[in-house]
């Protein structure tokens, strides 16, 4: 397993949360992508846990 595998089983978002409403809001608005948020999220999450040096066993 690999360490976006594990990545996944760890980390996820809460959709029907205000900040993510919020969030998914400003992504919209600001963004200059064409590709919908649906298909970036997992390459979010990524991102934000590396950043945030989180380590798994």
């Amino acid at each position: 397993m690999n360490y976006r595998e594990k990545l996944e089983n760890r980390l996820q978002l809460d959709y029907f949360s205000d900040s993510y409403k919020k969030f998914e809001s400003d992504f919209y608005r600001f963004s200059a992508l064409k590709t919908p948020l649906t298909f970036l999220t997992d390459d979010i999450l990524l991102e934000m846990a590396e950043s945030m040096c989180i380590i798994l066993d």
